[in-house]
C-alpha cells in the first residue's frame, strides 16, 4: 500500500527526530569517553611515575580534543602552484604510506610536473600498496631508524607522517630535521608522548623545529590519544 504524503512526512519527521536524539548521545559519549581517558591515563603516568602534557599545561583532555587547525590539502595545493610558478620541484615525502589514499594519487597527478614524490614502507606492508606508488613513484624500504642513511641527502621541501614511527616517535622528530632543507615543514601525527627527562613544553619537546602549531589529533575522538604537530626547519 503505497503511504500518503502526510505519513511519509511522519516517517521522516521521527527519522530526523531519532539521528538528533543520536548525535546527542554521541556528544554525551564523547564527552564522558575523554573524560574517562584523561582521568585512566593520567592514573596509568602517575603509577609510572610521570606527568601527562594536559597535567603539565593545566588544559583538560576535552579541551585539547581537537585536530590541527591547518587545512592539509589546501596547504599542499598552495605548495604545488608556488613551485610550478618558480619552475621547481615541490620534494613531497610522505613517510609511512600504508595503502596509499585516493586523493593523493589525485593530487599528484594534478601535479606531476612540479612535485618529486617519495614514499617509504615496510617490506611485510607492500601487498597493501596500490601498484600505482611502485610504477610512477619512489618508494623506499626503510623505518624511521634507516631513513636518514635512504633519504639523507634529498632536502624536502614537506614531509608528512601519520601513525607511522611505530614506537620511535622522538628518533622522529631528530630524523625529520635532518631530511627537510631549511624552511621544509612536517605535519607529524604520532601516539601521545608521556613526560620523561625534565620536558616542560612542547616547544622544548619539537626543538630545534619551529613549532607552527600543537593540536590533539581527530583520533583522540575514537580514543586514541595522539599528539599532532606542524613544525618547520628554520631557514
Amino acid at each position: 500500500m503505497r503511504k500518503t504524503a502526510q505519513q511519509k512526512g511522519e516517517i521522516a519527521k521521527t527519522r530526523s527526530q531519532a539521528e538528533e536524539r543520536k548525535i546527542r548521545k554521541m556528544g554525551l559519549v564523547l564527552e564522558e569517553s575523554l573524560a574517562w581517558l584523561e582521568k585512566s591515563v593520567s592514573l596509568k603516568m602517575k603509577h609510572r611515575g610521570e606527568k601527562t602534557y594536559w597535567e603539565i599545561d593545566g588544559t583538560p583532555l576535552s579541551e585539547q580534543a581537537k585536530p590541527l587547525s591547518l587545512d592539509l590539502e589546501a596547504h599542499l595545493e598552495e605548495k604545488a602552484r608556488k613551485a610550478r610558478a618558480e619552475g621547481r620541484k615541490l620534494r613531497l615525502l610522505v613517510f609511512g604510506m600504508g595503502s596509499g589514499s585516493p586523493d593523493l594519487a589525485a593530487f599528484l597527478e594534478r601535479y606531476a610536473d612540479c612535485v618529486e614524490f617519495h614514499g617509504t614502507t615496510l617490506p611485510q606492508d607492500i601487498s597493501i600498496l596500490p601498484p600505482y606508488y611502485m610504477q610512477k613513484h619512489k618508494i623506499h624500504f626503510c623505518d624511521v631508524s634507516g631513513a636518514t642513511e635512504a633519504l639523507g641527502r634529498m632536502g624536502f621541501d614537506i614531509i608528512l607522517s601519520h601513525f607511522s614511527t611505530h614506537g620511535q616517535n622522538l628518533l622522529a622528530i631528530d630524523v625529520f630535521y635532518r631530511l627537510l632543507k631549511p624552511g621544509g615543514e612536517a605535519v607529524v601525527v604520532v601516539p601521545r608522548f608521556s613526560i620523561k627527562g625534565g620536558w616542560k613544553t612542547i616547544s622544548e619537546l619539537c626543538e630545534p623545529f619551529e613549532l607552527l602549531e600543537h593540536a590533539q589529533d581527530e583520533q583522540v575522538r575514537e580514543g586514541k590519544l595522539a599528539e599532532a604537530f606542524h613544525l618547520r626547519k628554520p631557514l
